[in-house]
C-alpha cells in the first residue's frame, strides 16, 4: 500500500522552472540605473542626509571596448573613491 502512495505522488512537483535570461544591462536597469548617453555608461545617484545638507555620490558601470565592465564610485567632488572590475554576465 505504501509503495502505491509513493508511486502516486512520484512526479508531482517535478516541474523545473527556468528563470528568464536577463542581460547584465537589464539587471542594472532593474536596480535603478539609467544609461547616460553623453558619458556612455550606466549610472545612479546615492544620497545621504548630513547634519547640514546632503552628501551624494555617483555609482557608475562602464564597459570598455573589450567588453569588460568596471564599477566606479565618484564622490561629491568628482573624484573616484572606489573602483573594481565586475562580471558583466
Amino acid at each position: 500500500m505504501i509503495e502505491w502512495i509513493k508511486n502516486f505522488f512520484n512526479g508531482f512537483n517535478q516541474t523545473k522552472f527556468e528563470e528568464p535570461k536577463v542581460s547584465f544591462t537589464e539587471k542594472l536597469e532593474l536596480k535603478g540605473f539609467k544609461f547616460n548617453e553623453e558619458q556612455k555608461w550606466y549610472q545612479r545617484t546615492w544620497t545621504t542626509p548630513l547634519p547640514v545638507g546632503i552628501a551624494s555620490c555617483l555609482e557608475v558601470y562602464r564597459e570598455d571596448p573589450e567588453g569588460e565592465w568596471t564599477a566606479i564610485m565618484y564622490g561629491g567632488d568628482g573624484g573616484i573613491f572606489y573602483e573594481h572590475k565586475v562580471d558583466g554576465t
